[in-house]
């Protein structure tokens, strides 16, 4: 029956029912994945990634006289 009805279907038809049937399977993964909580993992807000990334390229300034100049910097900054 469902043979015969598949091939008297116009390429309309066909076209049709795939879709159909892909926003079906669509469907139903949109539904499962709202409501079934996979993983559980903390996602990190955007400011830790910021953060992080900053930590893993920046060094750490060791020299006296540029630290210096960091704190004559944020003086003039803080007076603006």
């Amino acid at each position: 029956m469902i043979k015969s009805m598949i091939l008297s279907m116009t390429t309309w038809g066909m076209l049709i029912l795939i879709i159909l049937l892909f926003g079906v399977i669509a469907l139903i993964a949109f539904i499962l994945k709202k409501t079934l909580k996979l993983s559980n993992e903390k996602k990190p807000s955007d400011e830790e990634i910021a953060n992080e990334n900053l930590n893993n390229l920046l060094e750490d300034v060791e020299d006296e006289e540029t630290i210096k100049q960091f704190e004559n910097f944020e003086k003039d900054t803080d007076k603006k």
